[in-house]
Formats: C-alpha cells, structure tokens, sequence
C-alpha cells in the first residue's frame, strides 16, 4: 500500500462525507499499518463520539481511536470560520436589511 510509506500523511476532514464500509476498512488498514512507523495529521470537525457513526462500525472506531490516541498531539481549535470571514461583506451586501446569518467577526451565527 503506498500510503503507508510516506513520512508524513495528511487526512483533511474525516466525517465530511459519508464512508462506505470498504472505505472504512482500508482506512483501518492504512491507519494500522503507519502505527507507530509514520507520522499523520488527521483533521475533523467531529468528536472522537462520532467516529463510529462515521465509519459505520463501532468496534472498529474505538479501535482506530485506540491507535490515533495512543502517540498523539490533539489540537483542538475553536473559534469563527476562517474561510468564512471573507464572506461576511458579500452577504451583508446581499441583505441591505440588515439580516446576517454571520457575527461581526465573520463566523456563522
């Protein structure tokens, strides 16, 4: 598997779309094979509880979870959109009214 040999792996978004049970597997598998070999940045907006939703398989999220834990540093980031920021203009230009769905700063409401 070629994704196992890289010394770093990104994984943007996990739990943006839904995965399938063979996605979820290979996932498992490639997760298990860089254990403790190679370095990954994993990236969600779903918490750890989610996870077995996500993959459609509890077992195997706890024990994907198990591994992911197991070595790592967890940033958890909080806060307003930044890619959203750039759209509070437009949107405010779009309802002179005054009606925004974005705060001040630029994150959802």
């Amino acid at each position: 598997m070629v994704l196992s040999h890289p010394s770093l792996l990104v994984v943007d978004e996990i739990g943006y779309i839904p995965i399938r049970q063979t996605g979820a597997m290979l996932f498992f598998q490639l997760m298990s094979r860089r254990y403790e070999r190679s370095s990954t940045v994993l990236t969600s907006n779903k918490s750890f509880d989610e996870w077995g939703d996500i993959l459609g398989d509890e077992v195997m999220a706890a024990a994907l979870i198990d591994r992911v834990l197991h070595h790592c540093h967890i940033v958890n980031i909080r806060g307003n959109s930044y890619r959203m920021r750039h759209h509070t203009e437009v949107w405010k230009a779009m309802h002179p009214d005054g009606s925004s769905d974005f705060d001040e700063e630029g994150g959802l409401n």
